[in-house]
This record gives structure tokens, C-alpha cells and sequence, in this order.
């Protein structure tokens, strides 16, 4: 789903579809309307649409929440590795996984942007197919425990055929001890209305879709919602999570006014001649092009110059210097070391600067944002285990899962200097060296350095001296 699309769902149907699901399940959402708004709110900023884009008074925006949420998500999947080994069930969660990785960092992304995103497995035995991702605005929280965590939730689907459309709602709840499902389906012609209720078998794509399914032995629900670490003072006993740009939207807006001032400035600093009339009333006459730079202009009667340059001012070093000082705060607003990021001079680009081993507060960011997100796989590992078991995909089994993150701090070029200096001394086979750094494969580094040493011999430092 695109992010107007997304924006357009909030703005649109999002009452509706509240309305109706609590009226069609007879519950009430605990989530208030000042957090839908907020969402709203955070999805236009990261679509590109701000509030404050003002045409009249030459106000556009860089986007830099978007920016900002895809160097967190390419943070927080750093050199991910996720394992589940110990059965044949095993196997199948790990082809869900690997299916899983293929998107995740996009997901991490869109939650970033909108303080979370739900994890569904759907029930299909397609590994690819098998998950359903569903953005805030699309499900509502029904029930919560005292820690936040989410126990109950209606969830929307949508079809369009035609000029039909179709709604599904999937509500997700604990009642007796039992887990229960229950699904409704709506049709109307209108894209932001439910409609009326149908038979949910009515139609076709939803026709092996029991009105209501009952599970025993569960004890967490067959979802799982992915919440971004960041403390909710919008709304302290809402279990959803806020956007990662959530407490520095005012210094988005200032970086965008101070971008868009320093782009004007530079639109209006072309180098321009103007030149009396008198001078060139003759060019139209004899098609002569004037070049790009020369205006005519009327000086009047008096004895005013013919020719005036005019060449602006730029306050580059100013301008860079206040971008770079919004950019320092919002850093810190969003949990980021200062000086995180930064606008280049040179390029012009703004650029997330390496993460060093003294940046804490960024790692320490990541690591809770990588902490929250390797819960909310084992909750949807938990979920597809019992999706598995009652759809009989693969026999029941034992699994075990093992986490790895990139380390945030390495620096490659350091690594390899590193590395070297441990060849010089003798601590380090050269041919090992070729392989990590070099791309060869073990065959090729080891017949490099065969010929080397044949051509130079063993060197006393230690360079040929092969384990």
C-alpha cells in the first residue's frame, strides 16, 4: 500500500470502519482519537505531505522523516540472521522466516514511520503468502493487558470488484480461556463505507472462511504487533507505539523552512545584467538572441548607468550552519547520537554519518528497537506454530531460534588495516586476507600466494608464513 493510499485510508475510512466494527462486534476501540490523529499526522509527514507546505510562501519539504526511518530500519537489519533449527516444524518456520527477511526491513521502515505494524500470519501454507502485514488504520485495538500488550483486535481486509467493495473484519480475542476468531464481511459502493452485511462465503476469495473458529491451548494471541520503543506521551495507556520522529516534528518543520529558504536563495542568486533599452531595442529587429543573463531595462531620464550587475548574496556557510544545528536536534529527539546526521558541503547531500564505538545513544537506540523487534518474531513464530498445528502444514515439532544483528560499529576499512598489520606480523595467513578482503575463493588466494612465494620467497616479516 502506497503512503497516499495509506493517508487517504486514515483520513477516509478510518471513522467508518471504527464505527462499524464495534457496532458489527458489539466492543469498544481503547485506542482515542487523539492517537488516530497523530498517526494521520505522522503518515502525511512521511509520505511527503506535511501540514506545513505553505506554495504561497515557498515552503516545500525534503522529506527527511522518510530519510530518518529507512537509516533506522537499515540499522536495526543490519546483517540480520535469524535460525530456527530443531525439526522438521522447525524447517517450515525457517522458510516463513527467510520468506519474512526478504521484507523485513521495509516493514521496519513503515513502522518506524507510524509507531508500529501488525504481523498476521493469515493461515495459507504458502511460505511467501503467509503473512499478512497490517499498518495502523487498518486494525483496531479492542483489549489490552496492564503491560500494553495487545490481547485483542479487529483486523480489515478489503476487495474491489469492480465497482463493488468488499470488507472483511477479523476480530481476534480471548474469551473462557479460548481463543476465538470471528469474521464479517461487508459490500458497498462506496470505497470509504462497510456497507451492509453479507455472507462472509459469499464471496469467493473468502468462501473456506468459517464465521467463527474457536482454538484451545493458546495463551497468546495469533498476532503479532511490532511496537516501536519510544515512550507514548501522546497517550500513556494506548498500547500502540509512536513514529520514531514523533517528539521532533517541530524541527522537521524548522529544517524544512531553513532547506527551502537556502534553496531559494540559491534559485535567486543568478548573475544578471540589465542593460538600457536603447541598447538593445534593436535585437527583436534582427532576431538577435540575447544571452540568458542580459535584462533590459528603463533607467527613466535621468543619467543613471546604462549597464548594472547584479550578484547576489549568499549566505551559504550561515544556512549550512543552521541545518546542520535543526539536524543535531532532531538526532537527539529521536534517540540518535548528536551529529548523526549532517549536511555535506561538498555534496550537498544530507548523510547519516558511521556509527562509532563513543555513539551510545544511538546503538543504544537500535539495540532496543532490534530487542522489541526479535519479540515480536518470536510471538509470530509462536502464532504460525499453531497455524501449522491446525492446519496440519508440517507434523508438530520442537524449534529452537537463535538472533544475529551487524555490529554497528564496524568499520571495514579499519578491519582490513587491522588485518594486514596481523599478516605483517606473522599472526594472519595472506591467503586468509585474500578471501575476506580480497573476493577470492580459498583455491585462488592460496594459488596467489603459492606464486608469490616463488617468485619473492618467504619474507622475514612473516607475510608468507602460511598456516
Amino acid at each position: 500500500m502506497s503512503a497516499y493510499t495509506f493517508v487517504k485510508n486514515i483520513t477516509g475510512r478510518m471513522f467508518n470502519f471504527k464505527s462499524t466494527a464495534e457496532k458489527a462486534f458489539n466492543v469498544d476501540e481503547s485506542v482515542s482519537s487523539v492517537m488516530d490523529a497523530n498517526i494521520a499526522l505522522w503518515g502525511k509527514i512521511v509520505s511527503g505531505t506535511p501540514p506545513w507546505i505553505d506554495v504561497n510562501d515557498d515552503i516545500d519539504t525534503i522529506n527527511f522523516a522518510s530519510l530518518l526511518c529507512s537509516d533506522i530500519a537499515k540499522k536495526v537489519c543490519l546483517d540480520i540472521d535469524i535460525n530456527v533449527t530443531g525439526s522438521p516444524r522447525a524447517d517450515y518456520l525457517q522458510s516463513v522466516i527467510n520468506a519474512l527477511k526478504t521484507v523485513l526491513r521495509d516493514k521496519v521502515e513503515d513502522a518506524a514511520g507510524i509507531g508500529g505494524i501488525m504481523f498476521k500470519p493469515n493461515g495459507i501454507s504458502s511460505v511467501n503468502n503467509s503473512i499478512d502485514y497490517v499498518k495502523n488504520g487498518d486494525f483496531i485495538v479492542t483489549e489490552a493487558d496492564g503491560n500494553g500488550n495487545i490481547q485483542g483486535a479487529i483486523f480489515r481486509d478489503y476487495i474491489q470488484k469492480g465497482k463493488k467493495y468488499y470488507t472483511r473484519l477479523e476480530w481476534h480475542r480471548f474469551t473462557d480461556g479460548v481463543y476465538a476468531i470471528s469474521n464479517k464481511a461487508f459490500v458497498s459502493n462506496d470505497e470509504n463505507v462497510l456497507g451492509r452485511e453479507i455472507d462472509i462465503q459469499s464471496v469467493p476469495q473468502w468462501q473456506d472462511i468459517q464465521p467463527d473458529v474457536y482454538v484451545e491451548n493458546v495463551d497468546r494471541p495469533l498476532f503479532s504487533y511490532f511496537k516501536l520503543p519510544y515512550n507514548n506521551v501522546i497517550e500513556s495507556t494506548s498500547p500502540l507505539g509512536v513514529s520514531a520522529f514523533a517528539n521532533a516534528i517541530t524541527e522537521l518543520k524548522d529544517l524544512d523552512i531553513a532547506w527551502s529558504r537556502k534553496s531559494l536563495e540559491v534559485e535567486d542568486s543568478k548573475h544578471l545584467t540589465f542593460v538600457d533599452t536603447s541598447m538593445v531595442k534593436n535585437s527583436k529587429t534582427f532576431k538577435i538572441k540575447l544571452p540568458r543573463f542580459v535584462k533590459a531595462y528603463d533607467p527613466g531620464t535621468g543619467n543613471e548607468d546604462k549597464i548594472h550587475e547584479h550578484t547576489a548574496t549568499l549566505l551559504t556557510e550561515q544556512r549550512i550552519a543552521d541545518i546542520n544545528s535543526i539536524l543535531s536536534l532532531i538526532s537527539t529527539k529521536c534517540g540518535y547520537s548528536q551529529g548523526q546526521f549532517v549536511l555535506d558541503r561538498k555534496t550537498g547531500a544530507i548523510t547519516a554519518t558511521q556509527v562509532e564505538s563513543d555513539d551510545q545513544e544511538t546503538i543504544r537506540t537500535i539495540k532496543d528497537i532490534r530487542d522489541a523487534l526479535r519479540d515480536c518474531i518470536d510471538n509470530l513464530l509462536y502464532a504460525i506454530n499453531v497455524y501449522a498445528d491446525l492446519y496440519n502444514i508440517t507434523p508438530a515439532g520442537r524449534y529452537k531460534t537463535d538472533y544475529a544483528f551487524g555490529d554497528l560499529t564496524y568499520n571495514w576499512e579499519e578491519d582490513r588495516a587491522r588485518h594486514w598489520q596481523y599478516v605483517q606480523q606473522g599472526k594472519y595467513p595472506l591467503w586468509r586476507y585474500y578471501v575476506k578482503f580480497e573476493g577470492m575463493s580459498e583455491k585462488e588466494a592460496k594459488a596467489v600466494v603459492e606464486e608469490a612465494k616463488k617468485e619473492n620467497g618467504a619474507s622475514d616479516n612473516g607475510i608468507f608464513n602460511e598456516e
